[in-house]
């Protein structure tokens, strides 16, 4: 079960760390391309983010599901 929520810790904070470049970049860079190219990274972090977030989630109700119906 740590590891699942190590997982999930780890996915949220990508998506942190890419919406805030996302944000940064959009606040902070002139209209240019390297404006779209630290956005379009920081949404590919926060995606993968997200991904690896949900599927920890997933995990840890699926482990506690199986740990429910197992018990007498």
């Amino acid at each position: 079960m740590q590891d699942m929520f190590k997982q999930f810790r780890s996915g949220a904070i990508f998506f942190a760390v890419g919406l805030t470049m996302v944000y940064l970049a959009n606040t902070a860079l002139l209209p240019s391309l390297r404006q779209e190219l630290v956005t379009l990274a920081g949404l590919i972090l926060a995606g993968a983010g997200f991904v690896v977030a949900m599927l920890a989630q997933i995990r840890m109700i699926i482990s506690r599901f199986l740990r429910f119906l197992r018990k007498p």
